[in-house]
């Protein structure tokens, strides 16, 4: 006779929590199907289209940029026509929530469950907290440098600890070079996430030099040492391209180390204080999830002098991160980092709260251990008050897409008006000057001005007026 299929609360509990977090993810990718062509992005795409696609790899990194990851993503978008930034928040949002997942997979084998309401959260999060969303999520170049890397990271890593545990022999060496070489592309999207990727491979090397054995020391380390060789291989690329000259010249460095390095601990420390003393109620949320989900899924039970020891070493760690994802910006003059360059900050963050939540989670399922149900039934009813926060949080990207839609309808006259006069055979455009966009510059009166120019050469004609 076969019995019903009949879970605990905790799991219908997860559940839900899972579908709200689904939720969230399409009402992001919703407003991000508003997302059109702004500002860098003529640039890119009409230098592609001047260009071909080999030399304007090689003229780009040249005179243009060292990002040299960025125009083959641009290339594969451009592949979609004019409205391709539509589809990217989408796609964008199910690799975040596809990497996380199956990282957490590969790290606790703790069942589909637990990886896929983890790995959608850490998504939704993300997205929610986005030091500037516009410039990371629906801006395709702002996601193509400093957003994309993340679920690149996520998906190399799931894929690193899968061939760990799995492929031994040539399987083994052909995905240790597969991670390099992504690590490598990855890292090329930006300065901010290769110093970013470069640091964390450090500390994983130092980690598995201080608690692998003997046995599994060296086969971690070289396998992580790959990867960094790959991320450090980009850093000296963009580091040699010539374009380097101008940029400095613009935006010079610091005058001294010292200098770079009081400023690089201020923005740090600014940073993790503006979020947590800013957005105090989403992390508090997604700290607690985090521990819920952590107790109720996973079988750890750590001992609280191995907690205490644990979350002394992330909160460090966590903070050197950041520390890497500010440098860069206080190394091209001075500065504190723009919301978009923050991404990957704000992934450091997120991760080092899920630790410490989960943490958390553990040590109180291991104190409290006489006290199970009541235990669960506390982490039970976490899960369900974060259901309801997120239900609360949907005003966000609903805000979004209603802002977005006014925008992307007069950015599509306008496209409707530009075409019209190409096919008339006009050389010369003229259309009306209009708001389609926030945060980012737009064509205006001046046909010499970088962005007209840009759309020029995008919509390959000799020049583009907006006039008032």
């Amino acid at each position: 006779m076969k019995t019903r299929f009949n879970p605990p609360l905790f799991k219908w509990a997860a559940g839900l929590l899972l579908l709200a977090g689904l939720i969230g993810l399409v009402l992001f990718a919703a407003a991000g199907s508003h997302s059109r062509l702004w500002a860098d992005d003529y640039c890119y795409s009409g230098f592609l289209r001047g260009r071909g696609f080999w030399q304007a790899q090689v003229e780009w990194w040249e005179t243009g940029g060292n990002r040299f990851s960025a125009l083959p993503l641009v290339a594969a978008s451009d592949l979609l026509g004019e409205f391709a930034p539509a589809y990217l928040p989408a796609l964008l949002l199910a690799l975040l929530a596809a990497g996380f997942a199956v990282l957490l997979k590969r790290l606790f084998q703790a069942g589909r469950l637990f990886s896929l309401t983890g790995g959608v959260l850490t998504a939704y999060f993300l997205a929610l907290l986005a030091p500037d969303r516009i410039q990371t999520l629906y801006w395709r170049m702002g996601a193509f440098h400093y957003t994309l890397p993340l679920a690149l990271l996520a998906l190399n890593a799931a894929f690193g600890l899968y061939a760990w545990q799995r492929w031994r022999g040539w399987r083994a060496a052909a995905a240790a070079a597969a991670g390099m070489l992504l690590a490598w592309f990855a890292a090329g999207s930006s300065e901010t996430f290769a110093a970013l990727q470069t640091a964390l491979l450090l500390i994983l090397i130092l980690f598995a030099f201080a608690r692998q054995n003997t046995v599994l020391r060296w086969p971690a380390v070289w396998r992580l040492g790959l990867l960094l060789a790959g991320s450090l291989a980009a850093m000296g690329l963009m580091l040699a391209s010539p374009s380097n000259v101008w940029r400095q010249a613009v935006l010079p460095p610091p005058d001294s180390l010292s200098a770079f390095v009081s400023l690089t601990l201020r923005y740090g420390l600014d940073f993790v204080v503006y979020s947590l003393r800013g957005q105090p109620l989403p992390n508090l949320v997604f700290f607690g999830l985090a521990g819920a989900l952590s107790g109720l899924f996973l079988p750890y039970r750590p001992g609280w002098r191995r907690s205490l020891l644990f979350a002394a070493a992330v909160i460090p760690v966590t903070f050197l991160l950041i520390l890497a994802v500010t440098a860069p910006s206080v190394f091209a003059g001075s500065q504190y980092p723009t919301g978009r360059a923050l991404m990957p900050a704000r992934m450091a963050l997120l991760t080092g709260l899920a630790v410490l939540g989960g943490l958390c989670g553990l040590s109180l399922r291991g104190f409290l251990a006489r006290r199970e149900r009541w235990v669960s039934a506390l982490l039970t009813v976490i899960l369900l008050a974060g259901s309801v926060y997120l239900l609360r949080t949907f005003s966000l990207p609903l805000a979004d897409r209603a802002e977005l839609a006014v925008r992307s309808a007069r950015w599509d006259q306008r496209s409707g008006e530009i075409n019209a006069q190409i096919a008339a055979g006009q050389r010369n455009l003229l259309v009306r000057q209009t708001d389609v966009v926030a945060s980012l510059g737009d064509y205006g009166p001046d046909p010499e001005d970088w962005i007209n120019r840009c759309a020029a050469s995008y919509y390959q004609v000799q020049s583009i007026t907006a006039l008032p």
